[in-house]
């Protein structure tokens, strides 16, 4: 099973809603980029945490594996700045009733953060460039003890 990290601030409602991620296959200028390959990498029952505006948010498993798929009409405007042809990973997400915020837990964290294509820099602060990112599962607990402190409720 692989745990994944998602920073998704702008299309966040979208794809909790839709129950997916999605990325275009390459940048803008048609360089390939690993944070949009990593889609390709996901397996079924894949953890994924998602990121916005500085807190996690929701926790997923991994429903479908990666599918060829155009950008959500619903992204809108916003899905302007990025190619329509991507890839979609059906994702059943449960959303937080207290999110937790990576950088209160830093000390915690940033030691486990990996050191090419992290999803946080060090000082807790988010890495837009990068869109969906592989954590170690060490890193994984990490989290999921910190969201089980916070939101005794879920099962996660």
């Amino acid at each position: 099973m692989g745990f994944w990290w998602v920073n998704h601030k702008q299309t966040f409602k979208h794809e909790i809603a839709g129950g997916y991620i999605w990325s275009p296959k390459t940048d803008k200028n048609g360089a390939r980029n690993q944070a949009y390959i990593n889609l390709t990498l996901t397996n079924v029952n894949d953890t994924v945490f998602s990121y916005a505006d500085g807190n996690i948010k929701a926790v997923g498993r991994v429903a479908k594996k990666c599918q060829d798929h155009l950008r959500p009409n619903e992204f809108g405007d916003i899905g302007e700045q990025w190619d329509r042809d991507g890839w979609l990973v059906k994702v059943d997400w449960k959303l937080l009733k207290t999110p937790i915020s990576p950088k209160a837990h830093i000390s915690k964290i940033a030691p486990l953060l990996p050191t090419k294509y992290s999803p946080i820099r060090k000082n807790g602060n988010g890495n837009q460039k990068l869109y969906l990112a592989e954590i170690s599962e060490v890193l994984a607990e990490v989290l999921f003890t910190q969201i089980r402190a916070e939101n005794k409720e879920l099962r996660v």
